[in-house]
Order: structure tokens, then C-alpha cells, then sequence
């Protein structure tokens, strides 16, 4: 009764962990996963098997291990079979509740609670004296994440098929400083559809991403913080053609460069 899942195959990780419901049409990846979560996903699938189990139609839990050296140019078993035998397990408890937020009720959330184990060998950062002093390796990388997705209000409440209104995604992530260049990860948007009247299917788009570099790497190098501030307008022009205009303001970039600004258009055509 749908209520066990098994996935087993070359799979994109993003598919079933870490991924908000409401940043999926932003370009900036970190809409997508936060980036203290080393699991393979695109452009780098990998084998895998996913359990998910949905014991009522408001919670479910689902795991996941993964290969860790996955390479999206390679197919077949030969990704599972090769040294070094590192692996990346993910875990991730799901809340589905259904809530009344400005006088509207039964609006849909879905609230995750994550954590990915990945068994592979990484190096610390230490002050290495001009490369007199060896690297320092660490046995494993662990870390946690939440996301959350929140429907905050819709233009017709009463008609399920209908999309239009807005919604809310907020996200954490975090991983150990010793070893992991980005070791916290704050971000959040805001997703409406139908924005513009006469455009129902059009969507308009906002999220600000934060991310704290490690502490060491803060006391080696000098690079502290990166803050991403995105914007877009998707006008679905027919049912097959999409054009999404897209802007980008880069704050601090890599954690000590100058601001930056990106800009592009994305054409999407469904066949």
C-alpha cells in the first residue's frame, strides 16, 4: 500500500535527501542541497540503494548508501567495485503536517531532519609550513541538516489541482570545521506561482544563501564568509517553452573576493 519503498541502481542522491520542494527553479545550487553534504549527485550519480518507509500519510523515514566515488561518465557496476571502497550513507526523518496560516487551513509542509556518514579519508586543515609539514588525515565526516518547505498561501484553497500561491523553504547545514571547507550553511526563499494576474503558470522566485568557512580555514587563509542573493521570473510561454530570466548578486565570493553579479536566461523546451 505504498508504504515501503526500495531504489536500487546509479542514482542521484539529491533525488531523495536534503531537497526543498520550493528550490528546485532557482539556479544556484545551493537551493537544491546544502553544500556541507558531500553526496554524489549531478553531474556524478552513483550506485546505491534507498529504503523509505512511510508508516502514515504525515511521517516517513528513508535511508540511503551510496558509492562515494561515483562518476557520471561510467555505467554499469564497475562504480561499486573499485578502491578506494568509500561509502556515503544518508538518513532523513520527514514531517508532513498540515497547518492554518492566515485563516487558511490545511496547508502542506513537509519538515526533514538529516545526516550523512561518508567513510572516506580527509585531510585537516593545519598550517603546513610551506608543504615541510605532512598532511594530517581524519578516518570518516559526519554532519547534519534540516529543510524546511512551508505552502503559506494559496490563491484557491479549495481546488488541489491548482498551484498558484506561495511558498517558503528554509534550510541548515552543518559538517566539522576540522575538515570540510564550508562547515555552516543558512539559506531560505520564497516561491510564488501565478504571480502576475493572467499568468497562472508563471513563477517568480527569492532566496538568500549564507555560508561560514571553516575555522581553520578562516586562520589560515583569510576567507570567512559567501552570501548569495538570487532572483528569477519563469514566463511559461506555451505549454512546451519556458524562459527564465535570472539574477544573481554574489556577496564576498569564495570568501574574500569582490562582489559579483550573474546574470542569465534559461530556455527550457519539454518534448
Amino acid at each position: 500500500n505504498d508504504r515501503l519503498q526500495i531504489k536500487l541502481g546509479k542514482m542521484d542522491a539529491n533525488e531523495d535527501f536534503a531537497a526543498p520542494d520550493f528550490g528546485g527553479e532557482f539556479v544556484h545550487s545551493s537551493s537544491g542541497f546544502s553544500p556541507t553534504i558531500p553526496f554524489p549527485t549531478w553531474p556524478d550519480p552513483a550506485l546505491g540503494v534507498v529504503v523509505s518507509i512511510v508508516p502514515a500519510d504525515w511521517v516517513y523515514f528513508r535511508a540511503g548508501i551510496y558509492d562515494a566515488e561515483g562518476v557520471g561518465t561510467r555505467c554499469g557496476c564497475d562504480t561499486a567495485f573499485h578502491t578506494p571502497d568509500d561509502s556515503v550513507t544518508m538518513i532523513e526523518l520527514g514531517l508532513r503536517p498540515l497547518l492554518t496560516i492566515f485563516g487558511q487551513s490545511d496547508l502542506p509542509g513537509t519538515y526533514r531532519l538529516g545526516g550523512f556518514y561518508h567513510s572516506g579519508v580527509w585531510e585537516r586543515y593545519i598550517d603546513d609550513f610551506g608543504g615541510r609539514r605532512p598532511p594530517q588525515e581524519h578516518q570518516g565526516n559526519a554532519g547534519l541538516y534540516v529543510v524546511l518547505d512551508q505552502t503559506l498561501y494559496r490563491e484557491r484553497p479549495g481546488d488541489e489541482e491548482d498551484e498558484q500561491g506561495l511558498g517558503l523553504f528554509l534550510q541548515f547545514g552543518w559538517a566539522p570545521s576540522d575538515y570540510n571547507e564550508i562547515a555552516g550553511h543558512y539559506g531560505g526563499g520564497l516561491q510564488y506561482v501565478g504571480l502576475i494576474p493572467q499568468r497562472a503558470e508563471d513563477i517568480t522566485g527569492l532566496a538568500v544563501h549564507h555560508v561560514n568557512l571553516s575555522d581553520e580555514i578562516q586562520k589560515l587563509e583569510g576567507r570567512f564568509s559567501e552570501t548569495a542573493i538570487e532572483v528569477f521570473h519563469r514566463f511559461q510561454l506555451t505549454p512546451a517553452l519556458s524562459l527564465k530570466p535570472d539574477f544573481q548578486y554574489i556577496v564576498n565570493p569564495g570568501g574574500n573576493g569582490r562582489d559579483s553579479i550573474v546574470a542569465g536566461i534559461r530556455v527550457e523546451i519539454s518534448l
